[in-house]
C-alpha cells in the first residue's frame, strides 16, 4: 500500500482520540447531565449551554464521584468568562443571577479520574417569611456592586422596628427601599453576624438590597441565617399640639419613627409645683442618616421656650454573646432650670425620611 495513503488512513482513524476541542451540551432546567475530566487546556473544557426562561437566579447543583468540590466558570454567549472560580461543594448549590432568554455557558474542566453530575433549577426570591432562616451561596458576580445587587422582598405585618440579620463571610453593604423602590435608609455595613433595620408600617412592602463591598466576579459568598423580625411599636397619632399625648411622671411612652417620611410628635406634661424638669429619651433609632431627632419645649400657649433645639443623635446597636444578640438603647437626659407649675408641651421631630426606628420618652 502507498505509504502516503496508509498515513492518511491512520490519521483519520486516530482523529477522534486526538480531539481536544470543547464538548458542547445543552442543559435544561431541572435536568441532570454527567461529565468527566476535560483535560488541562482551556480549549478542552466542557461547555453546558443554559438559556433561562425568566429573570432570576439559576441554582446550580453538582455531585462528584470523589465527593469533593467541582470548580466551574460561567460564560456569556460569546464564551467570555463573567463569573470565575465558582466552587460548588458536593451535593450543594450555588446561585447565579441571570436574565430571561440570555445564553450562558457553564464551563467545566473537572478533576482527573473523577466524574460529575451537573444540574440547575430556576430560583426566584419570593417575599421572605417572618422569622424564617435562609442560607444561600451566591456567585460574587451576582451582586458585585450597587447597580447589580441582591434584592430581598419583605412585607411587614405590623407597625414596628424591622431588624434584618444575617451571617456573611464577606463584608456586604445593605440598603432599604420602599414599595416604590426608593431608597429610605443609609448604606449599612454587614459583617459576620450583623443586624440592621428600619422603622416600618403595617401592610407595607419593603426591600433589602445587598451587594459586595469589594467588587469581584470571582468566587462565591455564603449568606447564612438570614432572617427578619419586627418588634411591634404602636403607631402614633400625636402629630399636632392639639392631639398631644399626656406623659405620666416617670413612665415611658414609645413612638414609632417609620422610614420614608418625616415625623412629628407632641407630648403634654403638667407640673404640679415649681421644679426642674428632667426629660429622658431612649433612642431605638436604627437609621439616623446624619440627621438627629430634635426636641423643643413649649409653654401652654404653644410658644417655644427652648432657645436652641436639643439634638438626639444616638442610634441603637446590637451586641452578641453566645450567638445571641441583645439590643442596646442609649438614653439622653435633658434637665431644665426651675419652671413654674403649669402645662408644658414637648415636640419631637425627625427631619429626614431616612431616620427611622422608634424612641421612648418620659419626664420626672
Amino acid at each position: 500500500m502507498n505509504k502516503k495513503l496508509l498515513l492518511f488512513i491512520l490519521l483519520v482513524l486516530c482523529a477522534p482520540a486526538l480531539k481536544v476541542n470543547a464538548a458542547d451540551f445543552t442543559l435544561k432546567n431541572g435536568k441532570t447531565m454527567s461529565g468527566a475530566y476535560a483535560g488541562v487546556e482551556e480549549e478542552a473544557y466542557n461547555f453546558y449551554k443554559v438559556t433561562p426562561t425568566k429573570n432570576g437566579y439559576i441554582a446550580i447543583t453538582a455531585n462528584t464521584s470523589d465527593n469533593k468540590e467541582l470548580v466551574i466558570d460561567i460564560c456569556d454567549k460569546d464564551r467570555n468568562v463573567v463569573a470565575s472560580d465558582i466552587s460548588i461543594q458536593h451535593k450543594k448549590t450555588v446561585l447565579h443571577k441571570v436574565k430571561k432568554k440570555t445564553v450562558y455557558y457553564l464551563r467545566i474542566k473537572g478533576t482527573p479520574e473523577t466524574t460529575y453530575k451537573i444540574s440547575y433549577k430556576m430560583k426566584a426570591f419570593d417575599t421572605l417569611t417572618y422569622a424564617k432562616k435562609y442560607s444561600y451561596t451566591f456567585t460574587n458576580a451576582s451582586f458585585s456592586d450597587k447597580s447589580n445587587a441582591l434584592i430581598l422582598k419583605i412585607k411587614s405585618s405590623m407597625n414596628g422596628n424591622l431588624n434584618f440579620m444575617c451571617k456573611t463571610e464577606n463584608p456586604l453593604m445593605a440598603q432599604y427601599l420602599n414599595s416604590k423602590k426608593k431608597v429610605i435608609s443609609n448604606n449599612t455595613l454587614v459583617v459576620d453576624n450583623s443586624l440592621s433595620g428600619i422603622g416600618v408600617k403595617a401592610d407595607n412592602v419593603y426591600y433589602v438590597k445587598l451587594w459586595n463591598l469589594e467588587k469581584s466576579t470571582s468566587g462565591t459568598t455564603t449568606i447564612s441565617n438570614m432572617k427578619y423580625q419586627i418588634k411591634s411599636v404602636a403607631k402614633s397619632y400625636n402629630t399636632s399640639r392639639g392631639s398631644s399625648y399626656t406623659l405620666s411622671n416617670n413612665t415611658y411612652k414609645e413612638a414609632l419613627v417609620p422610614a420614608a417620611q418625616k415625623n412629628t410628635y407632641w407630648y403634654k406634661i403638667k407640673l404640679a409645683k415649681d421644679q426642674e424638669l428632667s426629660i429622658y429619651i431612649e433612642s431605638r433609632i436604627l437609621q439616623m442618616n446624619g440627621k438627629c431627632l430634635q426636641l423643643d419645649l413649649y409653654n401652654r400657649d404653644g410658644k417655644k421656650i427652648t432657645s436652641k433645639s436639643i439634638k438626639i443623635s444616638e442610634e441603637s446597636y446590637a451586641t452578641y454573646k453566645k450567638k445571641k444578640y441583645r439590643m442596646n438603647y442609649p438614653v439622653k437626659s435633658i434637665t431644665t432650670g426651675k419652671l413654674p407649675s403649669d402645662t408644658y408641651y414637648i415636640r419631637v421631630v425627625s427631619n429626614s425620611k431616612k431616620t427611622s426606628g422608634s424612641f421612648r420618652i418620659k419626664w420626672k
